[in-house]
């Protein structure tokens, strides 16, 4: 009598393709995360790294002086300086490049005549040439 003979059934057959398939999944996704690893850059983007304070707001004669510090990894420039009133109305501004070198702290004058009262309180503000900003409070004298 002839017997008939199957190497594998069709379920162990299914499951064998489906093992084979995961594992080509798995180690795809491994290999592709590794790879990303490596082209992805291992430092934050430069804008991230621009950080800028202000220290001091000198008054005198309705001229003002923003004394600011770079607080940062990278040098930078202080491209706006203005003074603001409390609810963020200009009272004078300049455009001002002034170079800041990382750890380093310069003098920028907002050009123009401020005509501030005394006893009132106002805003400083600078930014910095990547977009990052400072703002100090003071009352002026």
């Amino acid at each position: 009598m002839g017997m008939k003979r199957r190497a594998i059934s069709p379920v162990i057959a299914t499951l064998l393709l489906i093992v084979i398939a995961v594992a080509a999944a798995v180690l795809t996704y491994i290999w592709l995360t590794g790879y990303m690893g490596t082209i992805t850059p291992h430092q934050a983007p430069t804008q991230l790294q621009e950080r800028v304070k202000i220290d001091a707001v000198q008054v005198s004669d309705n001229s003002v002086t923003i004394y600011v510090a770079n607080i940062g990894d990278v040098d930078t420039s202080i491209v706006g300086a203005y003074v603001l009133t409390l609810n963020y109305t200009a009272v004078c501004r300049g455009s001002n490049n002034y170079d800041l070198p990382k750890g380093s702290t310069t003098q920028v004058p907002v050009q123009g005549t401020c005509n501030l009262k005394s006893g009132k309180t106002y805003i400083a503000k600078v930014t910095a040439k990547q977009g990052s900003e400072a703002t100090y409070t003071f009352v002026a004298p």
